[in-house]
């Protein structure tokens, strides 16, 4: 899980650098919103939506 804060998101990608998913966000101060998930297809039942949310989660606390 990589956050990439010049696209306001955090991306998972596969073992070949690909992006499986990702989560976006708007930061103001102190507060950040989870504004969008998306899973690609292709990765679709893998698990790759629960990592992203249980990072970002880890990442706010």
């Amino acid at each position: 899980m990589t956050d990439v804060p010049a696209r306001e998101r955090f991306e998972a990608r596969d073992e070949t650098g690909a992006v499986a998913g990702v989560v976006t966000y708007q930061l103001t101060g102190a507060i950040i919103a989870y504004t969008h998930t998306e899973v690609d297809p292709a990765y679709e039942g893998r698990g790759v939506g629960s990592t992203l949310a249980r990072a970002v989660m880890d990442d706010a606390r």
